[in-house]
């Protein structure tokens, strides 16, 4: 058996990764907690700042990095923890340097900032932590403040908004999340985008959109409901991980779908040993009638040719059908 496999045959990732970020007193932390089960990790000591009606009901405030193994293992036995909120991923990232510094100095500058291969070890505890959240089926968010980013462009400088994560390599922390969205004001109201554009740095493997503008080429941001103290805080978990539960519905159906269609051509080019009955199958498959999933019409095409080449038929490239060179 192989070791690799197709993207049929691989298990969707059921966990999400999110990053929310934007400005500060947006809201940040209020949307992060707006889903079933939220357990705040809170390494920035800011949920006092959020009502008290909208806050996680269980919340850890780590002081060190050695301190997230416990935590990770108290979470592993809770099953009402079902997805974990870390707020900030800058603080963090912190504690993580903080560790390089005590555990391995020499990766530490002069001025006390990280070498590349500092910020590379780094990156590997955050990847580390967060697989093992994963491992344990958590679902986690993570809050950062934004920053921006200027570069020349046929001598027009653009801005790019981005989530403020310092060092060296930060895109590789950013390549193991599945969304990440931007928080922002439009026309008075709290929005959120996970579409990229020129302008902010977004990510979404969910297909989670808002309106989409014609005009524009693009979609809109998600407006964000207001919370009035009475309004359930329920955005995350109807929007995103109510999209993900779609996504992964689709993603189940799409697979019986496949495996079905392949059912059916397996079972008929193992019951024909014609050469009549092969060409038959092989303009079925090739009609627009014969509705194909993923690459079940190139795997189709193997099984037949292999199948006709037991049986000695071989493939007429003018024709397009198989013959019996035999006779």
């Amino acid at each position: 058996m192989s070791l690799f496999k197709k993207p049929y045959e691989r298990e969707a990732k059921k966990t999400l990764n999110v990053l929310i970020y934007g400005r500060p007193g947006i809201g940040k932390t209020t949307l992060a907690c707006s889903v079933d089960g939220a357990f705040l990790l809170d390494f920035d000591r800011g949920i006092d700042r959020v009502d008290a009606q909208y806050q996680a009901q269980n919340i850890y405030e780590p002081t060190q990095w050695e301190d997230l193994s416990a935590a990770v293992s108290e979470l592993a036995h809770t099953p009402e923890a079902k997805v974990i909120v870390v707020d900030t991923i800058g603080k963090l990232l912190d504690l993580a340097v903080d560790y390089v510094r005590k555990t391995i100095p020499n990766l530490i500058q002069n001025d006390g900032t990280p070498s590349v291969k500092g910020y590379g070890y780094r990156n590997q505890l955050f990847k580390e932590f967060l697989s093992s959240l994963n491992a344990i089926g958590r679902s986690v968010i993570f809050v950062s403040h934004e920053t921006e980013d200027k570069q020349k462009i046929n001598r027009e400088e653009i801005t790019t908004m981005r989530p403020n994560i310092t060092g060296s390599n930060r895109n590789e922390i950013i390549q193991d999340l599945d969304l990440m969205g931007y928080m922002q004001i439009v026309n008075g109201q709290r929005t959120i985008t996970f579409d990229q554009n020129e302008n902010i740095l977004a990510k979404n493997s969910r297909g989670i959109h808002g309106v989409w503008d014609a005009k524009m080429h693009q979609y809109q941001p998600i407006l964000v409901p207001m919370l009035d103290g009475k309004t359930a805080n329920t955005f995350l978990q109807d929007v995103v991980f109510g999209g993900n539960a779609d996504f992964l519905r689709k993603r189940s159906e799409e697979m019986e779908n496949y495996n079905e269609v392949m059912t059916v051509i397996e079972t008929m080019v193992n019951e024909c040993d014609q050469l009549d009955c092969m060409n038959e199958i092989v303009e079925k498959i090739r009609s627009k009638s014969f509705v194909h999933i993923f690459d079940s019409k190139a795997r189709a095409s193997v099984m037949i040719a292999k199948r006709c080449k037991e049986l000695g038929y071989t493939y007429n490239k003018e024709t397009k059908q198989y013959e019996n060179v035999q006779n």
